[in-house]
Order: C-alpha cells, then structure tokens, then sequence
C-alpha cells in the first residue's frame, strides 16, 4: 500500500496524465505487480500506467524520475496495446534471493540443497498444482541461494519451511525479491520484454 502511495503522489508532482476510472468516486488507473511480503526487499517492482493521452516514453520517465524518491527509481519503461492483460494478473513466477546472516561453514548450504528443494517442491504443488513441475534453486556462495516459485507461494511460507532444516534452525534468513516473470513454467519472460 506505502509504494501505491509514493506512486500516487509522484503521479501528482510529475503531472503525469494519468487515465482516472469513470463514476462517483474515480481512481487513478493504476496495476502494481504482485505484492511484496512485509520485511522483504525488491530489485523488481513493476507498475501499469493507463495514460489519458500518448506520451513518448522516455521523456515520461524522467519526468517520473525528477518526482520520485530515489529509493524507487523508475529503470525502464515500454508502451503496451491497450488490450494487455493487467501486470497483476500476469505474474506467474518470482525469483527469491534467500541469504544466512551468520557463520556458516562453505559446504553446508550445498548439501542442504536436496532439503531446500523438498520444501520449495512441496509448497509449489500445494499451492500451484500441476502448473509446477521442478523447484529451481540456485546455491549462489556459502551464504545465499536463489530460488524461482509460482505466485502463489508466499515467502512466510518458504521461511516457515526451510527452518525445518536443521542448518537455518538457529540463523537469519534475510530475503530479496529479484525478478518477477510472466509465462509458464517453461516459456518466462520479463514483463518488459512483451
């Protein structure tokens, strides 16, 4: 809710010629990705805009960027027909960056990887059915690795999962959103490449 607010202002200050819903009370016409989990950190956030009037794209985003906190910096940008689905309703996987604060020794994260594939495996069946086929976990040094689910599994879930293994018993997980994706399971790519 706090970034649809900082986005609402910035819309404001920028005089952004936002496009509003009709009726009593209109709303700016506005998509946020899916929503980020309390205490969890984003590298990719995305938003849909609905423009009342055709802008060139790049005078728009620094136009954005000279109202925006520097923390929500606007990276890139693409125009879309109007008939594309909602950016909310099209995310289907996420990619998580999952790090232990602590002093782990360096092979203990990698042979925790068939545990960690089990817990991700099994939220991913449970909450994204047969749409999942294999957890794709990615052990990137000894104290972080990353993992790709569905939309559907929440990060509490995950943590919740892997402090069942016996190595995250007694550390921190601090964990980072990296990339949202659109697509199936075999076919993702990133929304700004539609």
């Amino acid at each position: 809710m706090e970034i649809l607010r900082a986005w609402l202002r910035v819309i404001r200050r920028a005089q952004v010629p936002i496009k509003y819903s009709e009726g009593y009370s209109p709303h700016p016409k506005i998509s946020l990705g899916s929503a980020l989990s309390v205490g969890v950190a984003s590298a990719a956030e995305y938003i849909d805009l609905r423009l009342s009037e055709q802008i060139e794209v790049d005078p728009l985003v620094e136009q954005i960027n000279e109202a925006m906190p520097i923390d929500l910096m606007v990276l890139g940008a693409k125009r879309l027909p109007d008939n594309t689905p909602s950016l909310g309703s099209s995310i289907s996987f996420v990619d998580y960056l999952f790090a232990l604060e602590g002093n782990i020794e360096p092979d203990k994260l990698e042979g925790s990887k068939g545990d960690i594939e089990k817990v991700v495996a099994n939220l991913a069946k449970e909450k994204a059915g047969a749409q999942f086929t294999a957890p794709e976990i990615v052990i990137v040094d000894s104290h972080s690795f990353t993992v790709r689910v569905p939309i559907s599994v929440r990060v509490k879930d995950l943590c919740a999962g892997f402090s069942e293994i016996s190595l995250f018993s007694s550390e921190t997980l601090v964990v980072d959103r990296l990339r949202q994706w659109i697509g199936s399971g075999t076919t993702l790519a990133d929304p700004l490449d539609i």
